[in-house]
């Protein structure tokens, strides 16, 4: 039997720190993943991702397990080099044309290179309504 617990604010132990609960449940990531992208791509940790595509230098599709309710959630992302270096800064941007409510696609650009380039270190949060 399933049942339903109904709050409005959720407090610590001590009742000296709370939040209402459309913070946590408005506000909170849909889905998240941190990822190796060279070479065979590989997820370190997700939530709420079912899988990733790599679509070639710096192109990745991150599909979602639990679709969100339409196409206009909020993608955060960025991305690193190894930790033996690395100083030029990337750009990550988003395809409208590729996103659905069950998956988006991310490019990553290197201004060093002005192309898209593979990262050591690629970390992307969905921000939304899910379905």
């Amino acid at each position: 039997m399933a049942s339903e617990l109904r709050l409005t604010t959720l407090a610590n132990n001590a009742g000296t720190e709370s939040v209402d609960t459309t913070y946590v449940i408005n506000g909170s990531a849909k889905a998240w993943v941190n990822f190796n992208g060279t070479g065979t791509i590989v997820v370190r940790d997700a939530l709420n991702v079912s899988g990733l595509v790599d679509n070639g230098s710096g192109q990745y599709t991150v599909n979602l397990t639990n679709a969100l309710s339409d196409v206009y959630y909020s993608t955060s992302s960025s991305a690193g080099f190894s930790t033996s270096g690395g100083d030029d800064w990337v750009f990550m941007h988003e395809r409208m044309d590729n996103k659905t409510t069950s998956s988006t696609r991310v490019h990553i650009a290197d201004n060093a290179v002005s192309s898209n380039v593979d990262m050591f270190g690629v970390f992307i949060a969905i921000h939304g309504d899910l379905a």
